[in-house]
């Protein structure tokens, strides 16, 4: 079943060919795919990894970038800015509750700046994922699931796309965080971003 056959069928039978390609998987004795799909949280293969199968063997090419892929599925980075913008867009628009949300995420945003400016810092590492921030993230994200299906064909959907799928990805990530993650601080022009990483260490 290789890439030229699942093309076939999904076209004569008009289904997404991706999907397609996940149901033959079951039935197959050797998946040949990227890392992401096995170690990446936000699209590992579910099908075959939400729980344990001692059946699984995994055969691991260029291992030694494993660990710098790792670092980058783990890692995961929010700014104030996309937020503002949505905010600048939407201000002839009725949606005030999403407004609203957008506003006090901002306003965490602010909260997490103040110190920087006042001990004049651009850079600041912590190994706490800044809970305040977080659950004001994790209510914009709970607010916009509900905005989503009742507003199609909204204007801004491309912006408004990316600034969900941003505080989503980094929300998937916090969920992993422990004492193995750092959280890093960068203020530059005004702007703050926030970013999770994984400290991975390798021992030889």
């Amino acid at each position: 079943m290789d890439k030229e056959v699942i093309r076939q069928y999904a076209q004569k039978y008009t289904i997404d060919p991706f999907e397609f390609s996940l149901d033959i998987s079951l039935f197959c004795d050797l998946v040949i795919c990227d890392y992401n799909y096995l170690f990446d949280p936000r699209v590992y293969l579910q099908r075959f990894f939400s729980s344990q199968d001692q059946g699984n063997f995994f055969l691991i090419d260029e291992a030694h970038n494993l660990v710098n892929r790792a670092r980058e599925m783990y890692t995961a980075t929010v700014t104030e800015k996309v937020f503002e913008n949505l905010v600048d867009l939407l201000k002839d628009t009725t949606f005030t509750g999403l407004k609203k949300q957008l506003n006090k995420v901002i306003s965490q945003f602010t909260s997490v700046k103040e110190p920087m400016l006042e001990y004049q810092q651009e850079e600041l590492l912590l190994d706490e994922k800044l809970p305040s921030l977080t659950k004001s993230l994790q209510k914009f994200i709970d607010y916009m699931l509900i905005w989503l299906k009742k507003h199609q064909g909204y204007n801004h959907k491309d912006e408004i796309m990316e600034t969900f799928f941003q505080a989503y990805t980094f929300l998937k990530i916090s969920d992993f965080y422990d004492a193995t993650f750092r959280t890093g601080l960068l203020y530059k022009r005004g702007v703050v971003r926030l970013k999770f990483f994984a400290s991975i260490r390798v021992h030889s």
